[in-house]
């Protein structure tokens, strides 16, 4: 999956997008809070958790809403061949 890269607000310290991505693929889920602190850092605001999960939906990324976690999901079919 490719996603648009954006320079962080602090340069070499990522943050945004990106990193969200790398810590959904890497342990499967990511804190609401943990999240909304990597899009400060990355773009210089804070999203809402409504706003993540739209544009990690967006990117590509099956996730859900689970005890104040963004859980990384396998994609579903709607019926099986």
């Amino acid at each position: 999956m490719k996603v648009n890269k954006r320079e962080g607000s602090r340069g070499e310290n990522p943050g945004g997008l990106e990193r969200i991505i790398e810590i959904l693929e890497k342990e499967g889920k990511i804190s609401v809070e943990d999240a909304r602190e990597q899009c400060k850092k990355g773009y210089g605001f804070s999203f809402s958790t409504r706003a993540i999960l739209v544009e990690l939906l967006d990117a590509g990324y099956w996730v859900k809403l689970e005890k104040g976690y963004i859980v990384k999901e396998e994609p579903k079919r709607a019926y099986e061949v």
